[in-house]
């Protein structure tokens, strides 16, 4: 029997489902989940916006979640917090990507289906609720203030879920006069009024109810005869209050954020009504003349220009909006009969715009922070929830009024309504853009820490260290502010140990193992690093390493860095490769791409100098200047056991792979070796070369061509240093050329196999004044 009930659920279930699906029609799902994509595609590249995500993902991390879940019930007076808190760590139970992603797309998926089931409950019509979900999508707005687009991934969605599924429950309940359905939603009710806003919604309940009395029975006749279905939702908001009072009685709160404010009512009202507006698109259209925002936009001039410069996906996703508009408002063919609760629908949903921010238009931290500037919070969600609502109930009215119109007049309506619609899904759209940019690049220093606490050099810090890291701990993008102690949790979750993060440096002199940290950013640009190294304390400090990671990876990427000058040359390495291009003071070299897990570069400085971290930076020019003289340049010379050449060399032909003290001509090759400079030589100098003979070419001459000079040198075996001052009468000479005297392979020598025809082993060449 159990299974035979359970299989009738399951085909009940799908009957539903299919239902649904047909109700809304299969093209206009496929464009909606198209849609879904568009909007939310961007969340993927976020991790944390928000300082309250960050301690709530720490405190389930570290396994703090009911002590923080008793402190904050008894702190904040707020009962429901004992199931509120837990609830807020869902995604981040696991540390997980796909987890968290999961949880966040998937509590607006459930709002966006609890939203439509209550909405088809409540009217007699569908297209409210179709209306009200393709709005949803086409007007949800992104920002970097408390905003659930980005933070808070679950808890307020899960609240606004229990809601409305309470509504629809209730409302089902009334028409198929199913008491249990009552009993569910009131459940679902109190678990909502975890979010004490909800108390204000109570009223719908009570509009549900009378919109259900039959006509011609009075109101106290069917309050009589279904008292248990209200009882069901009125009993639950009732136990609520008398907990909450109670247990504010015994825990009063002490947070500053319940401290009231309710004798200044101008304060009051600029907080209700900006978190209220701010819920409405204008947001997204004021955005585009705000001299705050260092908007792409405001300087374009011309509509061609325009398109030129805007994201392509924004103008699909207005397009696509445009099309299901249509499908869904021409297909429709509702009911002249439900004008009426259509419009007592749009009042109410036009209450509701207001309803969530009442209780924080008179907080006195609301009102200071309104005032200092701020836009909206988690609330203003809600009131976005009841703006969809408002619009799409304002829209299905004009469409059944629109039915006796003249068919001209109508398609002219709702056209201007479909274009209206469209224009403002593009400025919300741009805008989304726009900041999620911004908050990808906020998470890009989540991503290179997390690549600099799993890397070796991290993992060798003694537990107890100190790290000075006061560029990591600013505010880089909006409020997507993250506290040194944050860090050290974080640090404490990933490797398990005690890692102080500290702003000021006086932190390190009180402690042998202290670090750094600098992390930049470039502004508006996906161009970010961080470097590591441990902080010296005596005055004569030279680097031991030190670490670089980048984001993203780039064909060329070079390092411009600054050093303190010693008595000593300087010789600094990244990635145990040698870097020629050292000034006073100064480096510049192309950094190996050298990737590590994530797509992210990086690299390792070492070297017998103290290197300042603070004043590296990674350039935007895929060339490598000249920090030298040309004169020092040459003097330095060319060392052939570097693969790389310095910087007036073009290019060498002749010469065979690189060996551990130089390389060998290679007649097979070229039967000389070719050296071509950028610069011709100078007019007077010394030619020095350091370099030896193989085998039969011992005790010949090696012939140097400077231009239509020649010179020649009488090789050794043994690795010589021969000299030679030059003069070039004013001549401009842009190559050297060494001609070996009898080149030979080891195998005719009978030495090896080897048949490369060696001549001259060249060490180093330099040009000296």
């Amino acid at each position: 029997m159990r299974q035979i009930d359970f299989e009738n659920y399951c085909c009940k279930f799908g009957l539903i489902i299919n239902r649904a699906i047909k109700d809304f029609g299969g093209i206009n799902l496929l464009l909606f989940l198209i849609l879904s994509l568009i909007t939310f595609y961007p969340l993927s590249f976020v991790k944390f916006t928000t300082h309250d995500d960050v301690v709530i993902a720490l405190d389930s991390w570290n396994g703090n979640v009911w002590e923080i879940t008793k402190h904050l019930s008894v702190g904040m007076g707020k009962f429901s917090l004992l199931w509120g808190e837990p609830l807020a760590t869902i995604p981040y139970i696991y540390d997980n990507k796909f987890w968290y992603l999961t949880i966040k797309l998937g509590s607006f998926f459930a709002v966006i289906s609890s939203l439509y089931y209550a909405l088809t409950k409540l009217f007699e019509t569908r297209l409210v609720a179709n209306l009200s979900i393709i709005l949803f999508i086409s007007l949800i707005q992104n920002g970097w203030e408390h905003n659930l687009f980005t933070s808070y991934p679950f808890i307020f969605n899960f609240y606004l879920f229990l809601y409305l599924i309470s509504l629809g429950l209730f409302a089902q309940a009334l028409d198929q006069k199913k008491i249990v359905f009552s009993y569910i939603a009131g459940v679902a009710y109190f678990l909502s009024l975890a979010s004490e806003l909800f108390v204000f919604f109570f009223p719908f309940f009570i509009f549900v109810f009378v919109s259900r009395i039959p006509s011609g029975i009075s109101l106290l006749r069917s309050i009589r005869s279904r008292k248990s279905y209200i009882y069901a939702i009125l009993l639950p908001l009732i136990f609520y209050l008398i907990i909450y009072f109670i247990w504010r009685k015994i825990h009063p709160s002490v947070y500053t954020g319940n401290i009231l404010n309710i004798f200044d009512y101008k304060a009051a009202c600029k907080v209700i009504l900006t978190y209220s507006f701010s819920a409405f698109p204008f947001v997204s259209v004021r955005f585009y003349n705000d001299i705050t925002d260092p908007l792409l936009y405001r300087n374009i001039i011309g509509f061609y220009e325009f398109l030129s410069a805007i994201n392509i996906v924004c103008l699909i996703k207005s397009v696509l909006i445009g099309i299901l508009f249509a499908r869904v408002l021409f297909q429709d063919h509702s009911n002249h009969s439900i004008k009426k609760i259509l419009l007592i629908g749009a009042a109410l949903a036009f209450i509701g715009i207001f309803l969530p921010n009442l209780l924080l238009g008179f907080t006195q931290r609301h009102q200071e922070w309104v005032s200092g500037g701020t836009w909206s919070y988690t609330y203003t969600y809600y009131s976005f929830i009841s703006v969809v609502v408002f619009f799409a109930i304002i829209v299905s009215y004009v469409n059944v009024k629109s039915f006796s119109w003249n068919p001209k007049l109508r398609l002219v309506v709702l056209s201007i309504i479909i274009f209206t619609i469209m224009f403002v899904s593009l400025a919300v759209e741009l805008r989304n853009q726009y900041i999620a940019f911004d908050q990808k690049l906020a998470h890009r220093k989540w991503q290179l820490m997390d690549m600099l606490i799993n890397s070796p050099s991290f993992a060798l810090i003694p537990d107890e260290s100190i790290v000075y890291a006061p560029t990591l701990l600013n505010s880089q993008r909006g409020y997507a502010a993250v506290f040194a102690e944050d860090w050290s949790r974080y640090i404490k979750y990933k490797i398990g140990k005690n890692i102080k993060v500290v702003d000021d440096s006086d932190g390190c002199r009180s402690n042998e193992e202290c670090y750094s940290i600098v992390f930049r950013q470039v502004q508006n640009l996906d161009k970010q690093f961080l470097l590591f190294n441990k902080i010296k304390k005596t005055d004569n400090a030279v680097l031991d390493d030190l670490n670089i990671f980048s984001i993203p990876i780039e064909d060329k990427v070079f390092i411009l860095g600054a050093f303190k000058p010693s008595t000593e040359g300087a010789k600094i390495e990244i990635n145990e490769k040698s870097i020629q291009n050292i000034g006073n003071g100064i480096f510049t070299d192309e950094i190996t791409n050298t990737l590590v897990h994530g797509g992210i570069l990086s690299a390792k400085i070492t070297g017998n100098v103290n290197i300042e971290p603070e004043k590296i930076s990674l350039t935007d020019y895929k060339f490598n200047p000249s920090l030298k003289l040309l004169s020092d340049e040459f003097r330095d010379g060319i060392d052939f056991k570097n693969t790389e050449l310095p910087n007036f060399v073009k290019s060498i032909s002749g010469l065979s792979t690189t060996e551990s003290w130089g390389r060998w001509s290679d007649a097979n090759l070229k039967p000389s070796v070719t050296i071509d400079l950028f610069d011709s030589l100078p007019d007077q100098f010394e030619f020095v070369l350091n370099a030896k003979a193989f085998g039969p070419n011992y005790g010949q001459d090696l012939k140097i061509k400077l231009g239509s000079q020649i010179h020649h040198f009488k090789l050794n075996v043994e690795q010589s240093t021969y000299r030679r001052i030059v003069k070039l009468e004013g001549k401009k000479i842009y190559s050297i050329e060494l001609i070996p005297p009898q080149p030979t392979s080891p195998k005719q020598s009978g030495m090896s196999s080897d048949t490369r025809k060696l001549g001259v082993g060249l060490i180093s060449l330099s040009i000296e004044n």
